[in-house]
């Protein structure tokens, strides 16, 4: 059996995404009830310690050794600028703040969650983590992957339904359905230790890279959004991510190889199709 054990763990509140909202279609909605819900307004800071994965030895699968995150925060931004966009976010802080979380249940076990931005349009958040190891069976580094990685972006708002289904054999399980839209405005990842270093990357939607050019490097928000939908299915031993088609741009400032410095690189339309992910844990 694998584990996955949170080490020292300083967490400030509860963590929220965002993205753009799917209306239930007017066929569903005459089908179910709302029950009673709850609004809740975010205000956090979040920050763990270490996040360890421990492939544990059991049945000469593994050797208890383990793969180590270290320092992992979750904040706001505390910028206003985005995208070339100046005064984005009006009040901004070190908080992952203006956020609004609408959670409503109905009748037939259906949960829908939707969260949207309080004051401004997006909600600006930062994810920093420190030093990224491989450790041996006593938890000790044997060999250090990352130095750091920090990013930052803005989302826009989310939403989910969390239900049950049928499978073809009759069987009840869990499916969250989802979307979500964002775009990262900044991304560095220090790998020094394998010699490489990414700095001032960015992920966006698929008309970012048209609007930049058009506008002299500012990008029009609405462009800048990269829309991400799929379902969670979850079953007795296994758990399956499936994400509907998307495409998107990229970029990256500058990529570091060895010391040296390769120059600036455009991904213009980047199409995902068939993404599917099953995860499981042996036997």
């Amino acid at each position: 059996m694998k584990r996955l054990i949170l080490v020292s763990c300083g967490v400030a509140g509860a963590l929220a995404a965002s993205a753009d909202m799917v209306s239930l279609s007017e066929s569903s909605l005459n089908e179910v009830t709302a029950q009673d819900g709850v609004n809740i307004n975010l205000d956090v800071n979040v920050s763990v310690g270490e996040i360890r994965y421990i492939d544990t030895a059991e049945n000469d699968d593994g050797d208890g050794g383990g793969l180590s995150i270290n320092s992992i925060t979750l904040t706001g931004a505390g910028k206003t600028d985005f995208f070339g966009n100046s005064a984005v976010i009006t009040d901004p802080s070190d908080n992952l703040d203006n956020i609004s979380i609408q959670v409503d249940t109905y009748a037939n076990d259906l949960v829908t969650i939707y969260v949207t931005p309080l004051v401004d349009d997006y909600v600006d958040f930062q994810v920093n983590t420190g030093a990224v190891n491989i450790v041996d069976v006593d938890g000790n580094t044997a060999v250090n992957l990352i130095d750091s990685i920090n990013l930052s972006g803005l989302l826009g708002s989310m939403y989910a339904e969390i239900l049950e289904r049928d499978d073809d054999s009759g069987r009840r399980f869990a499916q969250i359905d989802f979307e979500v839209e964002l775009g990262i405005d900044d991304l560095d990842v220090d790998a020094s230790p394998l010699g490489i270093k990414i700095n001032n990357a960015f992920v966006c939607g698929a008309d970012c890279i048209e609007s930049m050019r058009e506008n002299g490097g500012v990008v029009d928000l609405g462009a800048a959004m990269l829309t991400i939908a799929g379902v969670i299915k979850t079953d007795t031993n296994k758990a399956t991510v499936e994400l509907e088609p998307f495409t998107f741009d990229a970029g990256v400032g500058s990529l570091e190889v060895g010391g040296g410095n390769l120059g600036q690189f455009l991904f213009d339309d980047v199409t995902v199709t068939d993404a599917s992910t099953t995860i499981s844990g042996k036997n």
